[in-house]
């Protein structure tokens, strides 16, 4: 790499934190400047890991942009139609510096860059590193040039792979430190991630005509309605299986009031990975979570409100995870879920930190 070299990296969604952490410390060590901006549910997970980051008004952006001499950017994505990301990829082209977007997910990918644009690259930066080659041939599908996407794998899932077996050494220990003061001896584990019910304009989230599941009383809302589903089949089995309602960091637990009486135990703090060490079995719609527990050795399964769902969820379009879509099928399926056959997750690209500094290297030196 040239000497002053000076990376900005943003991050505004937790995804694209896990996507791009374990690269962030292979800069590190490689001795790579570079400078982390934040916003929103990403200042908390990057203040809990103890990484260091600036919260910056989009007025003094210019001022960063030329104090700190950027000549690269990286972006990780999200939802936000509002997104600073926007605002920094607008400078970046502006300053002629190139653009990177951080894509960690095929989800919602013709909306990542849309902003309040009705055209999906609007607000596109010059480059993409994307996950595998699904998430490349989603974005070549809205005609993003195919040699500016490349695919550098996943830093979290190679990472948390590689620790896996550490961790599931952990199993008792993580087991009596989470759950201490319950009942969970002798109780096979059951999991269930639920999802944030904002966003509606790019993910629908509230019940449809289209549903394979009937509203309920309790809510409209998509993950509690799937939700209402898993606990009517699951107190059915026998001895009761500890349930544990995992709560995704921008979901409200009030939603979930009717059913409290239900639940075994509620995480929404605890490390994700340690949560799911202890479990026997993991449920849920379309989150990153599944795969994870996939990666960890865990059986899981996807229950759908609408078969097309199955276009958000990683996990079931790299046939890890199955997934169900009505009543019958659920019920079949969680009766007999131990037996079930489940694909192993097998690492593919051992080393996504080499091929991000590749690319990154090459586009720095424009070769590409």
């Amino acid at each position: 790499m040239k000497k002053g070299y000076k990376i900005l990296i943003y991050f505004e969604d937790p995804g694209s934190i896990f996507f791009f952490e374990k690269t962030i410390s292979f800069f590190k060590k490689k001795k790579i400047n570079f400078f982390i901006l934040a916003k929103n549910n990403a200042t908390k997970i990057l203040s809990k890991k103890t990484i260091k980051y600036q919260n910056i008004l989009n007025k003094d952006l210019l001022k960063f942009f030329l104090l700190k001499e950027i000549n690269l950017v990286l972006t990780g994505v999200c939802q936000n139609k509002n997104s600073q990301m926007f605002e920094i990829l607008k400078i970046s082209k502006k300053l002629h510096i190139p653009s990177i977007g951080l894509v960690d997910t095929s989800v919602n990918f013709e909306n990542r860059f849309r902003g309040n644009s009705n055209k999906p690259l609007n607000n596109k930066p010059d480059y993409l590193f994307v996950d595998d080659k699904f998430t490349k041939l989603k974005f070549q599908s809205i005609k993003f040039e195919s040699k500016k996407v490349f695919v550098i794998g996943h830093s979290g899932f190679s990472n948390l792979f590689k620790t896996s077996k550490k961790m599931l050494n952990k199993k008792n220990i993580f087991t009596k430190k989470i759950l201490k003061n319950t009942n969970f001896k002798d109780r096979k584990k059951f999991i269930f991630a639920s999802e944030f019910h904002g966003n509606q304009k790019y993910k629908k989230t509230t019940y449809d005509s289209k549903y394979s599941f009937p509203k309920n009383k309790y809510s409209n809302k998509r993950s509690v309605i799937i939700f209402y589903e898993f606990l009517k089949v699951v107190k059915n089995i026998k001895p009761n299986p500890f349930i544990i309602l995992r709560i995704h960091p921008k979901d409200n637990l009030k939603d979930y009031k009717p059913f409290l009486k239900d639940i075994d135990y509620v995480s929404k703090d605890e490390d994700p990975h340690k949560l799911i060490t202890i479990a026997d079995f993991v449920v849920g719609m379309t989150s990153s979570f599944l795969m994870e527990a996939v990666i960890l050795g865990k059986k899981t399964l996807s229950i759908l409100p609408k078969k097309e769902e199955k276009e958000w969820c990683y996990s079931i379009l790299n046939s890890f995870t199955p997934y169900v879509d009505n009543r019958k099928k659920l019920k079949e399926f969680i009766s007999n879920y131990d037996k079930k056959i489940y694909k192993k997750f097998n690492e593919k690209n051992k080393n996504p930190e080499l091929l991000t500094l590749k690319y990154i290297k090459n586009i720095y030196d424009r070769n590409i």
